[in-house]
């Protein structure tokens, strides 16, 4: 599989510094681009990306290593956010009693529709989490 590597320049004081790479192969019929980073290289580009003032950092871990994306959210500064790829709102149970994030953001096709959708808004809103849609 081809890897390509992305740069942040239009924040980023010197792109060259702060680079994901990213693997595109088969998933079904799409493609699935997925991050290759790991929990050291992720609080690495995290700290990085706090002193270019972002406002948070979306999925910086495989999409189901909560305990990994918990350690992360712990150690940085800038709030973390996942959930694009939860499926149902189970997933997102998961997540937040691993406290996994500071943030969430539900992808509503795989949350299981506008009923999962409005489950995964009332168990966001019992936690007290900031929730966003995808």
């Amino acid at each position: 599989m081809p890897a390509y590597r992305i740069y942040f320049a239009e924040r980023v004081s010197d792109p060259t510094e702060i680079t994901f790479e990213f693997t595109l192969g088969p998933a079904g019929r799409g493609g699935r681009l997925g991050s290759r980073l790991d929990s050291a290289g992720s609080k690495l580009r995290g700290r990085e990306l706090e002193k270019e003032g972002i406002y948070w950092l979306e999925e910086p871990i495989a999409h189901d290593d909560h305990a990994a994306s918990a350690a992360i959210a712990h150690e940085l500064k800038v709030p973390i956010q996942i959930g694009e790829n939860f499926n149902g709102p189970e997933g997102l149970l998961r997540a937040i009693n691993a406290r996994a994030s500071d943030y969430i953001m539900i992808d509503v096709a795989r949350i299981g529709g506008v009923t999962g959708w409005l489950h995964a808004a009332g168990i966001a809103a019992a936690h007290g989490i900031e929730m966003s849609s995808h």
